[in-house]
């Protein structure tokens, strides 16, 4: 069985693209990665890499290898890390992306709570825009109402989200009020929406659906400064229901189309799909379920 330093060199060689950015990140000489590299070859009795003087890329037997390599390599990091921890001890630093909306409402006024109850945990919160993309790979846990990411992740639903069309009083009697969904290709529309396509704004009624494809002259990547240009009469804005319920009940914002539905969205968490997932994780997402979900499945005790 060839050791683990032999497959973590032929990591690097793959990532860095070089014998030689290899060996400056791994602070050995590049002669030495090469044969490691040999000698793994050798020891399986197959080419992993095929070497030219300006290029090097996986063969079909290297890509296997690695692919496998690098599951070996994340089971023994997480038999480590399960060795360390208690079961049932969240403890460490928890890496958090949240919508700013839930960020900087319900979920801050939860993570007291939390911490209260699970001492050994801190937090890192990033909060982004829903229209913003992020990288799930830097996080632990991602809550969002956007597509699931790519890559091996599981998900929790905690709860879904209605879309609502709104607009201002003053810009209804500036502009006239939109007969019909159809009507809103010659309306200023505010974007990007809760759609995750944001200029395909979808409609349902009667178990037909509308699809109407809309423009205009405001774009911001932050949904309270769409609901913002809303109020002040610039334009109609498609945004979560949950978000613009105080507006419409103030009669700062009107709702367009009520008898018509909109397709929800989902609020999921979503994490790495590994073997071993920290308790840090395991308890916050219940405690999350707990507190937030609605349709969701926490981790069972099994």
């Amino acid at each position: 069985m060839q050791d683990f330093n032999a497959i973590s060199i032929f990591q690097s060689v793959v990532e860095q693209g070089s014998f030689s950015r290899a060996a400056e990140k791994l602070g050995i000489t590049t002669s030495a990665v090469s044969r490691r590299i040999s000698s793994l070859e050798q020891h399986l009795g197959v080419r992993l890499l095929r070497r030219t003087t300006r290029s090097l890329s996986l063969t079909e037997s290297g890509q296997r290898y690695l692919e496998y390599a690098t599951q070996a390599q994340q089971a023994v990091i997480d038999a480590e890390n399960a060795a360390r921890e208690k079961k049932d001890v969240a403890s460490g630093t928890l890496r958090l992306s949240a919508p700013v909306n839930l960020g900087r409402g319900k979920l801050a006024e939860l993570i007291p709570l939390f911490m209260q109850a699970n001492p050994l945990v801190s937090f890192h919160i990033s909060l982004s825009d829903v229209f913003t993309k992020i990288n799930p790979d830097d996080f632990d846990l991602v809550l969002t109402t956007a597509q699931p990411p790519s890559g091996s992740f599981h998900a929790v639903k905690l709860y879904s989200v209605k879309g609502c069309i709104v607009c201002s009083q003053d810009y209804l009697d500036k502009h006239g009020t939109p007969a019909s969904p159809e009507a809103l290709q010659s309306h200023n529309c505010l974007l990007p929406s809760f759609y995750e396509i944001y200029d395909d704004w979808i409609f349902t009624k009667e178990d037909k659906e509308i699809k109407v494809k809309v423009n205009g002259n405001y774009f911001c990547n932050n949904p309270v400064a769409v609901q913002t240009a809303a109020r002040e009469g610039l334009g109609i804005a498609c945004l979560s229901a949950n978000q613009v319920n105080e507006d419409i009940a103030a009669c700062k914002l009107i709702q367009l189309f009520g008898d018509y539905r909109m397709p929800d969205r989902s609020l999921r968490i979503y994490y790495s799909e590994k073997h071993f997932v920290p308790a840090k994780v395991r308890v916050f997402v219940d405690f999350l379920v707990d507190n937030l979900g609605k349709e969701s499945t926490a981790f069972s005790d099994t």
